[in-house]
């Protein structure tokens, strides 16, 4: 496993949370294809942005971001209202020109949505189904790099991922590496309240690393 620097910025569509994206997405929600062009133009202008990571192309409660007709939850594929018919290949078409490379958010499976974010309800095949339908969509873009575990762990006091976190993220890379094929895949744990006083394991949280199956964490 090695070491890298990665330069680059989070970008949601629709924040799940709807509290804390209160402001953002009345924005977004009303974006056109050209306001998101000029958005990330100006992250790549203004602050030298290279990759951007989109938090997730599925809302909460299964609402997609982008037209996705072949993908059935709950016997439908409801799409999110946004003025944008598809934001998803607004950000990747812009992101292209500009030689900026992406990583799509799966998304939080609308089954577990009663569990908030907890990775542990997520449904690994969901999430195939899912990268199936971006790589099928939008494989041909050469903005398109890699994918993001948008159900994100959550370190524990000791510093380390609880175990049933790593089966999950173990499970979700073998269920869609076969699908993504060379694009890497990343993970961004949620939160560790009070991470300067844990006193880590380093063998085991590198074990723990290297047992997800996630490129870059």
């Amino acid at each position: 496993m090695g070491r890298a620097v990665f330069s680059g910025s989070f970008l949601d569509i629709v924040h799940p949370n709807a509290r804390d994206g209160v402001y953002w997405n009345r924005r977004t929600i009303a974006f056109e294809d050209a306001d998101w062009h000029a958005l990330v133009a100006h992250l790549h202008d203004d602050f030298e942005i290279k990759k951007l990571i989109v938090l997730n192309v599925c809302a909460p409660h299964g609402a997609f971001l982008f037209p996705c007709p072949s993908f059935e939850c709950n016997g439908m594929a409801p799409r999110f209202p946004t003025r944008s018919k598809d934001p998803v290949g607004a950000i990747l078409e812009a992101a292209a020109g500009l030689g900026m490379q992406v990583f799509l958010g799966l998304g939080v499976d609308p089954e577990a949505t009663s569990s908030g974010l907890n990775p542990n309800a997520q449904n690994p095949a969901w999430h195939a189904r899912l990268a199936q339908v971006l790589v099928e969509r939008y494989g041909h873009m050469e903005s398109f790099y890699g994918i993001y575990a948008a159900a994100e762990p959550c370190f524990g006091t000791d510093g380390l991922l609880p175990e049933s976190q790593v089966q999950w993220l173990a499970a979700l890379s073998s269920a869609i590496r076969p699908i993504i094929g060379d694009r890497p895949l990343l993970a961004c744990p949620f939160h560790h309240w009070k991470i300067e006083d844990a006193r880590t394991d380093p063998s085991r949280l590198v074990a723990q690393l290297l047992a997800s199956g996630m490129d870059i964490i």
